[in-house]
């Protein structure tokens, strides 16, 4: 409900839903919460004439439907039936809704400017939403580099070390292992910082 108000009224401050879930409540707790939330939410939407008599929001004052977090927490069918506003009808409704404030004409010239950040913010979504992706592949990416390269350092430098000591030291190499015995608290503090934070 306040998403398709948020949609509705571009730039308005629309008070926000109390959480679906409180941590550390009881049920009957969370429930009683919740109630009052919904009645500050209600109290806050009253002072706000424009969105009080609103639409969308009679339409959610007016439901039959008895599931009060499937019609405050999703988009109910009756809001979409609402029909879609064009740029000049939400001008017009702000201009009706918002009297006392002063403002520049709606002209060709400020409709030519809105058309066009409507243009740049559909290029710009498809970007964004392949910059989401690019960041999901990134994180497990980077996931799969500690997995390796906490193998690496735990399994193949310790087997190259033994190797290399054993065939270029002569006597004992006990003692003289850097990480095949990691008992040097620097050195361990020193590969966990090596392994990119997760």
């Amino acid at each position: 409900m306040r998403s398709a108000m948020v949609l509705r009224w571009p730039g308005c401050f629309v008070p926000p839903l109390p959480p679906k879930k409180l941590l550390n409540k009881s049920e009957t707790s969370f429930v009683e919460e919740r109630r009052r939330l919904l009645e500050l939410f209600c109290s806050k939407l009253a002072k706000l004439k424009h969105l009080w008599y609103a639409e969308e929001f009679q339409v959610f004052l007016r439901t039959t439907n008895q599931d009060v977090e499937k019609v405050v927490d999703s988009p109910m069918q009756s809001i979409k039936a609402i029909p879609q506003q064009s740029n000049d009808q939400l001008m017009r409704k702000y201009e009706e809704k918002f009297t006392k404030l002063p403002g520049k004409e709606a002209n060709s010239t400020t409709i030519s400017k809105i058309a066009s950040f409507a243009t740049f913010i559909k290029r710009a979504l498809p970007m964004l939403s392949n910059f989401k992706d690019m960041i999901v592949n990134f994180l497990e990416l980077r996931s799969k580099y500690n997995e390796q390269f906490s193998k690496f350092l735990s399994y193949l430098m310790p087997e190259y070390e033994k190797s290399c000591l054993v065939e270029y030291v002569s006597g004992s190499v006990e003692g003289r292992f850097v990480f095949a015995e990691t008992t040097d608290e620097k050195l361990i503090e020193l590969v966990e910082r090596m392994v990119l934070p997760r």
